[in-house]
Parts: structure tokens; C-alpha cells; sequence
């Protein structure tokens, strides 16, 4: 993995695993979209998404959800702005070998 400042990670091409944060912590996991001027899109990892509406039917489905352990598909490529435009935030990016080594651990943790 790497360390690297906004306008560094602003020139990134989208697919990039990385955490966001301020010295020295980072939170979670997103995957970088495309950048726009000072701004970018991603797909945070660490968010329970799902297909819905609109937030309160996303709220009402999780309700149903908890109520009857029903489950559905979760959505891994629902793109949001980050719009924080804070120059100050430093980036942990994952490079090949450090997703690898996360795929091997997910496949452990689900018995594959």
C-alpha cells in the first residue's frame, strides 16, 4: 500500500481500493470512480447498499430486513460524490498485491 495527498490521488483512474482520512487514520474502504475537477466519485465498501427508491425506502427495506432475516443482493456499484473537497485529507491506497492478499482473506472467512 501507499500514502498519497489529494491532488496526487485525484490524478488516480477509477478502481482504486483506498481508505481516506488525516494523518494517521483512515476511514474505511471505497473504490475510486471517476475524478471531477477537485471532487471524485466512489463506491464505498463499507456501506450496506441495496436496491431501493429513495432513502426511507432503503430505511423501510432494512427494517423488513432485521424484522424477518430475509435477505437481498447487496450493490457493490452504486457511485456517490465524495464532495468534501478537503485538501487536507491523505489517502491509503491498496495496491495489487495487498488486494490480493484481502481476497485470500475474505475467501477463508466465507469457507471457500
Amino acid at each position: 500500500m501507499k500514502i498519497i495527498r489529494r491532488h496526487e490521488f485525484l490524478k488516480l483512474p477509477r478502481g482504486i481500493v483506498f481508505g481516506q482520512g488525516k494523518p494517521w487514520y483512515f476511514d474505511g474502504w471505497s473504490i475510486k470512480g471517476e475524478s471531477s475537477g477537485n471532487d471524485f466519485y466512489c463506491t464505498p465498501l463499507d456501506w450496506t447498499q441495496f436496491e431501493s427508491h429513495s432513502s426511507a425506502d432503503m430505511m423501510d427495506k432494512a427494517d423488513t430486513l432485521l424484522s424477518t432475516s430475509a435477505s437481498v443482493p447487496m450493490l457493490w456499484d452504486a457511485d456517490q460524490r465524495d464532495g468534501l473537497f478537503d485538501d487536507e485529507h491523505i489517502y491509503c491506497v491498496l495496491e495489487q498485491s495487498d488486494i490480493d492478499s484481502l481476497i485470500a482473506v475474505l475467501q477463508k472467512a466465507n469457507g471457500i
